[in-house]
């Protein structure tokens, strides 16, 4: 550094004289470290900083210490893990850090319970404290749990923070993984307890008879064709039931009636006999393509689809 003096003589003219200067500025002990997050872990605890100023000296280490105990860890970073804790126990924990010139202040405390393992329906990373909750569709069976699991096809959690998913009920079905609700299977179809699809019911066994009359133009399908065409009673059943057929006449009406909508093989909006009915026949004999159509049909609907929509009523 340098510094200039006037001096001035006797007659009034003055005179310049440079002297230089030489300051030295002492380095300090570092600042104070600004606490952060504090992550318990097994016997251990992650104790996040963000550094202070260096006061003229680089940071050589930081220290933190977890109190009770003044149980110590030291590093060159953030953030430090301290060893050695008891699972359970309840700490407090600061951080200094330290340079050529020495130790500054110690920061902020920061609380942190190691070692509290996540209850069942809830887990971490690490399997302790701070934990979340499993989500819906999700579970978590144990106590101590890294991760969640996905609830699998036919079983659904609606809720979260559970340790168990629920089997969809008979006559429902869960899709998956992870469903989160039970659906009701449509109309024809039924399911057991804990399904993941619906079955289709065989709605076209019309008087729910055996083998070899399953399925049989000349009971089943003589059956629908004559309640289309408005037949009850002895008048709709006399001569047409099959191999142990366990529907009476009423049961039989109940039947077609409950299902009526989807002998609509046409998907014209009616179920008529000289239509659904006879296409419905002609299929139980074997025919497919135009064959199966041809003066039937009443709609545009494709031949190829109105094959299906028989075929789904005999799976």
């Amino acid at each position: 550094m340098t510094a200039t003096d006037t001096l001035l003589t006797g007659t009034g003219a003055p005179f310049a004289v440079a002297r230089n200067y030489i300051l030295t500025v002492n380095a300090l002990a570092p600042g104070v470290p600004t606490i952060g997050a504090a992550t318990p872990g097994n016997a251990q605890a992650s104790i996040a900083f963000t550094a202070p100023a260096t006061n003229g000296s680089a940071i050589t280490s930081y220290t933190v210490t977890c109190n009770p105990g003044g149980i110590t860890a030291t590093g060159a970073t953030s953030p430090i893990i301290v060893t050695g804790l008891t699972n359970g126990n309840a700490y407090n924990c600061s951080v200094v850090a330290t340079n050529g010139v020495g130790s500054g202040g110690a920061s902020a405390t920061v609380a942190v319970t190691i070692g509290v393992a996540c209850a069942a329906g809830a887990w971490s990373a690490s399997g302790f404290a701070p934990c979340a909750a499993a989500a819906p569709g999700y579970f978590v069976a144990n106590a101590g749990a890294m991760m969640q699991t996905a609830c699998v096809p036919g079983t659904c959690q609606p809720g979260s923070g559970q340790a168990a998913c629920l089997p969809a009920q008979a006559g429902f079905y869960a899709t998956g993984p992870a469903a989160t609700a039970q659906l009701p299977c449509g109309l024809g179809s039924t399911s057991t307890a804990g399904a993941a699809v619906c079955a289709r019911l065989p709605l076209l066994n019309i008087d729910d008879s055996d083998a070899p009359d399953v399925y049989s133009p000349s009971t089943d399908g003589t059956l629908l064709l004559r309640y289309l065409l408005g037949l009850r009673g002895t008048a709709l059943t006399a001569g047409a039931t099959g191999t142990n057929a366990r529907r009476n006449a009423a049961q039989i009406v109940t039947h077609i009636e409950t299902y009526i909508t989807l002998f609509d093989v046409d998907g014209d909006g009616q179920t008529r006999a000289l239509t659904d009915g006879v296409m419905i026949v002609q299929r139980m004999l074997g025919l497919s393509g135009s064959a199966l159509t041809s003066g039937a049909k009443n709609s545009a609907r494709s031949d190829d689809a109105v094959r299906d929509a028989i075929d789904a009523l005999k799976p």
